[in-house]
């Protein structure tokens, strides 16, 4: 696999769409779970039942939409992150990209965090659509647990992010040390 300028594009466009997928949900729940029980409060309960039936329903959508769309652009950003020509390069999760079983030993803190939030956030989304689609209106504590679980899914997406960024600019600083203590070498 060349890493084509298209293939950039790609993983811009799938990171966009993977942080709007997220807003949507963890927007929606925070509506559903802080905003709309508030507005109903004047509402004799079965007229708040009602709203919340409705508000489920219509939101049933947005989780299915969203919950696809993470896990396709979660899908292909971990492919993209595992390409040998990527400053972003995993061993350990790149091995098992062309067959080999992966050593956990070889695999970097970044990617133990991206682990964690790739489980995670499966399991999070597994729940929401559980929640959503359930035959009955699940208790508003349940629904607050999954949100704070949510939260938490893109709290390990973000250190993830943070440390293989931060690899990276230190793999770019000790490339450039290197090439101006020794500038007959071309850098690599």
């Amino acid at each position: 696999m060349v890493w084509h300028p298209f293939l950039h594009a790609a993983f811009i466009i799938e990171r966009w769409l993977h942080v709007i997928a997220g807003m949507l949900i963890v927007g929606g729940a925070f509506v559903y779970e802080f905003v709309l029980p508030r507005a109903l409060e004047d509402l004799r309960d079965e007229q708040q039942m009602a709203v919340f039936g409705k508000v489920r329903f219509a939101f049933r959508a947005v989780v299915l939409a969203g919950t696809l769309l993470l896990i396709l652009t979660g899908i292909g950003q971990t492919i993209q992150l595992q390409h040998p020509q990527s400053a972003l390069f995993d061993i350990g999760v790149q091995n098992y990209w062309i067959g080999r079983t992966p050593n956990p030993e070889n695999l970097t803190l970044a990617g133990w965090w991206c682990l964690a939030h790739e489980v995670l956030g499966v399991l999070t989304l597994i729940y929401a659509l559980k929640l959503t689609f359930g035959p009955k209106v699940p208790p508003m504590s349940r629904m607050r647990v999954n949100f704070v679980v949510l939260l938490v899914a893109v709290f390990l997406a973000d250190v993830s992010r943070h440390i293989r960024v931060t690899n990276s600019e230190q793999q770019i600083a000790n490339y450039v040390h290197q090439w101006r203590t020794t500038p007959s070498e071309p850098l690599p």
